[in-house]
């Protein structure tokens, strides 16, 4: 997988700067297809909530298995996530 997965912060980093976790252009596609949605880039700050939203099929668990880095056979990603 080509995704780029520095150390994650450690909690008083994490307090300093007020960032829990980002992602950079997230791409994730299937074998020769393209991309499932277009590159996706957020940024989480300490105590934000957030959802992930829409209909069956759309890519919402692939969006989140390739943000842990677990992708299923055949997909890959490319992109930053710390």
């Amino acid at each position: 997988m080509a995704i780029d997965s520095p150390s994650p912060l450690a909690p008083d980093q994490q307090h300093r700067s007020g960032m829990i976790g980002s992602i950079l252009d997230l791409s994730v596609r299937y074998r020769d297809q393209p991309p499932l949605f277009p590159p996706l880039s957020l940024t989480i700050a300490a105590g934000e909530v957030g959802t992930v939203m829409g209909p069956s099929g759309i890519g919402k668990s692939t969006l989140l298995d390739a943000v842990g880095g677990h992708l299923a056979h055949g997909f890959s990603a490319s992109g930053e996530v710390r």
